[in-house]
């Protein structure tokens, strides 16, 4: 290796006195041949949740489903039945609608009369004992003019 390479100036200079200055750098050299790969690096942290994806397309339809069981039997011959009681001035009236034989009461309800009387209400409205009968009562509360009371049932055959 040359002296001048070494870096100790006394030898670089062959005994040169101390305050010998250093002269500028030369010019840059061309650029050395690539080095060998490094080691493979640690794996870094897990990055943050990324946003979420687009929905995707929808399927096909699916098949059609086997048809289910018939089912029961429904009402028939509905029919509505009335009943009314007399014309008078009592307070409590209960008026009781049967229904025709094979039929039974799917509802009912009740009417005061005539359409204008005052100070009657109706009190009750519902099926009666035998499971072939409506039942509905009413009471005058305080006119003392006549009034009667009509009585409806809804009644139909069950299968």
């Amino acid at each position: 290796m040359p002296a001048w390479a070494s870096g100790d100036a006394q030898t670089s200079c062959g005994g040169c006195s101390a305050s010998a200055k250093q002269g500028p750098p030369g010019p840059k050299g061309k650029q050395g041949k690539r080095g060998k790969r490094g080691p493979r690096g640690r794996q870094g942290p897990e990055g943050p949740e990324g946003p979420p994806g687009q929905d995707g397309l929808n399927g096909a339809d699916g098949l059609d489903g086997a048809d289910g069981p018939p089912g029961a039997d429904g009402v028939s011959g509905r029919v509505v039945v009335t009943a009314n009681s007399n014309l008078s001035t009592e307070g409590v009236r209960t008026v009781e609608v049967s229904c025709p034989a094979g039929t039974v009461p799917f509802g009912g309800g009740g009417r005061i009369l005539p359409d204008d009387a005052e100070g009657v209400v109706l009190k009750n409205s519902y099926p009666g004992d035998g499971d072939d009968s409506w039942v509905v009562v009413a009471e005058r509360t305080t006119s003392n003019a006549a009034w009667a009371l009509r009585a409806y049932a809804i009644c139909a055959a069950t299968p």
